[in-house]
């Protein structure tokens, strides 16, 4: 697999997901996903994790994907604010998730999660 840059260049993909995470992490300024991509606890120091939506467990077949470090900071107070809309696997509008993840190579303190609802 590779990955494509804006500037038309290419770099391999190293087989297997450690290697995708790995190399998204080294690679990427913006991360945009939901709850089924890189598991909040992979962002390294480096990483600000802002969080929009609901998180809603998956189904059983899923349940072993569970983040109860994601659900513990969706259930905090003041809760993310609703997302509006359905993405990823969640089609549902009402279950919408979206974890907006930057790179700040200037801040090495450790990963920052944001709920915006508390600016």
């Amino acid at each position: 697999m590779r990955a494509g840059s804006a500037n038309g260049s290419s770099r391999p993909i190293p087989d297997g997901f450690s290697g995708v995470r790995n190399f998204l992490l080294e690679h990427s300024r913006v991360i945009v996903q939901d709850d089924s991509g890189l598991p909040l606890r992979a962002f390294p120091k480096g990483w600000k994790v802002n969080l929009y939506g609901r998180y809603v467990p998956h189904q059983e077949e899923f349940e072993k994907y569970y983040q109860p470090d994601l659900a513990a900071l969706y259930a905090q107070e003041p809760q993310p604010s609703p997302l509006g809309f359905a993405f990823g696997y969640h089609w549902q509008r009402e279950d919408g998730i979206l974890m907006l993840a930057t790179h700040d190579e200037a801040k090495l303190r450790g990963v920052e999660t944001v709920n915006p609802s508390n600016r």
